[in-house]
């Protein structure tokens, strides 16, 4: 049971730190397309945005997963599956 819990809890570190990696990558995304940016490494317009719609995307099926997570918790509050 201890070996589970330790499971579940990396899983929710894993989730989470996935979803704020994917928030970062949105927050600069938006930080360059709004204000500008003298990095070279910015790129276009057109790539930030389509970089944007990405991380976006993904992020939707992070939290999506994320909330099964949570609510799988609920329906077992001593296991929570993944």
């Amino acid at each position: 049971m201890a070996a589970r819990n330790a499971e579940s809890a990396k899983s929710w570190q894993d989730e989470i730190h996935q979803m704020h990696s994917s928030v970062e990558a949105a927050h600069e995304s938006v930080d360059v397309l709004i204000v500008g940016s003298q990095s070279a490494d910015s790129g276009d317009p057109q790539s930030i945005e389509v970089g944007l719609r990405t991380t976006l995307t993904q992020l939707d099926a992070e939290l999506n997963t994320v909330t099964q997570m949570i609510h799988q918790s609920f329906q077992d509050p001593g296991e929570v599956r993944q």
